[in-house]
């Protein structure tokens, strides 16, 4: 067997098979990066919906102390998870609280709402925020 039969039969198919499985495992690895990526995103979704919605109830009762708990934990996942203007908008919010006793949460939920509606693929909404707060009156009291 010559040298040149030795390539043909062994070398080339060897080759083959090596470029197969370096292409199987760099597509591999590409797709557990994916995964991890969109895992990720995901799940800061998730967190950033949470947020909104406790930062929206604290809104609407306007009484932090009822919903404390819910705000600083929605606070804390902004943090963990938001944007960089979402930060900066918790961490003034955060200022106002300690430094005045209250402060408006309109504009973090606004950035909030845009943020989250732009991930999600939604339009894009206006922004006007309305609180809605129902008391139910019991007829018989």
């Amino acid at each position: 067997m010559t040298d040149l039969e030795i390539i043909k039969y062994i070398a080339a198919p060897s080759s083959a098979a090596l470029v197969v499985v370096m292409g199987w495992a760099v597509a591999h690895y590409l797709a557990q990066r994916r995964d991890r990526k969109t895992k990720a995103r995901e799940l800061s979704t998730e967190y950033l919906i949470s947020a909104y919605r406790s930062l929206f109830r604290v809104g609407v009762e306007r009484f932090i102390a009822k919903n404390a708990v819910e705000c600083e934990n929605a606070i804390a996942d902004i943090q963990l998870f938001g944007s960089l203007k979402q930060i900066e908008l918790a961490e003034k919010y955060t200022k106002e609280i300690s430094n005045e006793g209250s402060a408006d949460l309109t504009e973090i939920i606004k950035e909030l709402r845009q943020s989250l509606r732009s991930e999600l693929k939604l339009s894009k909404a206006n922004d006007e925020i309305h609180f809605l707060k129902i008391d139910v009156v019991d007829k018989q009291a």
